[in-house]
């Protein structure tokens, strides 16, 4: 993988990434508030990077979205969620819960580890673990056998998750833009920021025409951490609720207080408030 232009024919590429964007999605939760997730980029400067990755540019080939849109909680939101590393123990050595998977006991810390090949060396191991995928340990060498007989992994049972909404927002004057069609005189903003309201998607969890309401599983969570204040415009829409900002109505503060304009500015496209 030390060839960049090659580095994804290599199937372990895909799993290498995935590990460490795992690892990046727990330091941010954790080190960061969700605000700071979404802002905090590193500065642009030529001397450390390819001015292609500077913050504002585009994020080739996703135009119309920038470079510091991919720091987005959109995408753990709505898209996708790590699970948790599998375990086991001494007491628990099926709870690796996958046929690829054994209860490494070699060590002072139990833990679930890949399968060895087929003609891999299995050696080193005190307690006789179920080490060897399709075959068994002979003679510290993987090999198959007519007959198998193995230990069945004791699968892990979750309750199936919840349908999370994909659809939403990005503000609470959507609905009022709307209305006033601009979904078809300003498209390269609505389509970003107002999907739920020019029906590029349809909610399936809520009321599009509901007033007061928590439209995400997690608002009143979220509004316990501070993100009514935080990140007030995707929570005055979203999660007017548990904010209590049902009043004003979206109405009453969008009306005729705002107008949509279309000026790209700095690479990014903008709502101007008129008195």
């Amino acid at each position: 993988m030390l060839i960049t232009t090659t580095a994804t024919n290599d199937p372990i590429f895909f799993i290498h990434h995935s590990m460490i964007d795992h690892m990046w999605e727990l330091w941010r939760t954790r080190q960061q508030t969700r605000t700071q997730r979404e802002t905090v980029y590193p500065p642009d400067n030529a001397l450390c990077s390819s001015r292609s990755h500077f913050a504002n540019n585009i994020m080739a080939p996703f135009a119309p979205l920038q470079n510091l849109d991919g720091l987005s909680n959109g995408y753990t939101d709505n898209l996708y969620e790590y699970a948790p590393r599998p375990r086991c123990s001494q007491l628990n050595t099926n709870g690796c819960g996958s046929k690829y998977l054994f209860c490494d006991l070699s060590g002072e810390n139990p833990h679930c580890a890949s399968k060895i090949v087929l003609g891999g060396n299995c050696s080193g191991y005190r307690y006789n673990e179920d080490r060897c995928y399709g075959g068994v340990c002979r003679n510290n060498i993987c090999v198959r056998v007519t007959t198998i007989t193995t230990t069945t992994p004791t699968m892990i049972t979750r309750p199936p998750p919840a349908v999370e909404e994909t659809c939403f927002n990005e503000q609470q004057c959507c609905a009022s833009y709307a209305a006033r069609d601009e979904c078809r005189r300003n498209p390269s903003y609505m389509n970003l920021w107002c999907r739920a309201s020019c029906g590029l998607c349809r909610p399936t969890t809520y009321n599009l025409n509901t007033e007061c309401s928590n439209r995400h599983s997690n608002c009143i969570s979220w509004s316990n951490q501070g993100e009514c204040t935080r990140n007030p415009s995707w929570m005055r829409e979203n999660c007017r609720q548990a904010c209590n900002a049902c009043v004003p109505t979206r109405m009453q503060a969008c009306g005729s207080a705002c107008e949509l304009i279309n000026p790209i500015i700095n690479n990014s496209l903008k709502l101007r408030n008129f008195e």
